[in-house]
């Protein structure tokens, strides 16, 4: 049997490692709720920051579209738009009122970097600055006004024509400069008509608008080209062959395009015709020879008519293209 003392002592033993985890419990407690109470402050801190942040950038956007409607207005009443601002150059940020916190700005450029040329695809950025928040809000511009379909330059006199071939050892076409009223600032080609006549079927002939040279001869450089068969061209007699172009391509108003006719075939495809010599026509020559050594005749001229369309900068200035507003990154 256990002594009286030795009983006493394992109950006293007993006593205090009870006690000592009851204090592990309650300090463990205590940690554990000071732990939650830490987190729950942190949460809510989370959530206060986010709020916040949701709110500046709900102001920032909204900064942004003023912005986007300011610079529209600026560009409207400002008829040297395409000068006084520089092609993706941001304005200086400002306030846009003493009450209001933040600054707006914006930013107009088009893709092919120079807003004094055609329009390619013109836009304008709002931007909405809040403290760190940045939005930007973007939108499509629309700047010119379309005229045509219309004959932009020609020469269809069918008097004392000379007639010539093409193949792959002989090549024409025609320099030019469509005729465009003072307003005009781009053009492109959605029509050719040629006149000419079959040579021999089933040969192909290559119809290139491109760039020409400082002599007016062509370059490799395109706008728009075709190929079509030589059995579309009239049998037996000339006559009016049109072709069709997606004109996708514009054309600066002061700029000049070449018009060739080329062809892969030894034999030649066609027949073609032209006024050789005894014309007085400006920005316009009769381009002719081997494919490696051309050569233009200002006397001269193909016979043929070019028709499209030309633009002019909108008189009220850019508008907003409905239904291309949308957010965009920051700059």
């Amino acid at each position: 049997m256990q002594s009286q003392f030795q009983i006493h002592s394992l109950t006293k033993n007993s006593r205090r490692r009870r006690g000592a985890a009851l204090y592990i419990l309650i300090v463990t407690m205590s940690v554990l709720i000071s732990m939650l109470g830490l987190t729950g402050m942190n949460l809510m801190r989370l959530q206060r920051d986010q709020m916040l942040t949701g709110v500046e950038r709900q102001r920032a956007r909204l900064l942004s579209r003023s912005a986007v409607e300011l610079g529209l207005y600026q560009l409207k009443n400002d008829p040297n738009w395409r000068t006084s601002y520089s092609n993706g150059v941001e304005t200086t940020p400002s306030n846009i009122h003493a009450s209001v916190n933040g600054t707006i700005s914006w930013i107009v450029q088009d893709s092919d970097g120079n807003l004094q040329n055609a329009d390619v695809a013109l836009q304008l950025l709002g931007i909405g600055r809040l403290d760190n928040t940045v939005q930007v809000t973007s939108i499509d511009l629309m700047a010119q006004e379309t005229f045509g379909p219309q004959v932009l330059r020609n020469y269809t006199s069918l008097l004392s024509l000379s007639v010539n071939y093409i193949s792959s050892n002989n090549s024409a076409g025609q320099y030019f400069k469509a005729t465009l009223p003072a307003e005009a600032i781009s053009w492109k080609i959605t029509e050719i008509d040629l006149y000419c006549m079959k040579n021999k079927k089933d040969k192909t002939v290559t119809v290139r608008i491109c760039q020409p040279d400082a002599f007016n001869l062509p370059t490799a450089t395109n706008y728009d080209s075709l190929t079509f068969l030589s059995n579309d061209a009239p049998v037996g007699f000339p006559g009016w062959v049109t072709f069709s172009f997606s004109g996708e391509t514009t054309i600066d108003a002061n700029d000049g395009v070449c018009l060739m006719l080329e062809s892969d075939s030894l034999q030649a495809p066609i027949q073609y015709f032209h006024k050789q010599g005894d014309l007085t026509a400006t920005n316009s020559a009769y381009i002719a020879g081997p494919p490696d050594f051309l050569t233009s005749y200002s006397d001269s001229s193909l016979i043929y008519e070019v028709r499209g369309v030309y633009y002019t900068d909108s008189q009220n200035g850019p508008f907003a293209i409905a239904g291309t507003w949308q957010w965009a990154s920051a700059p």
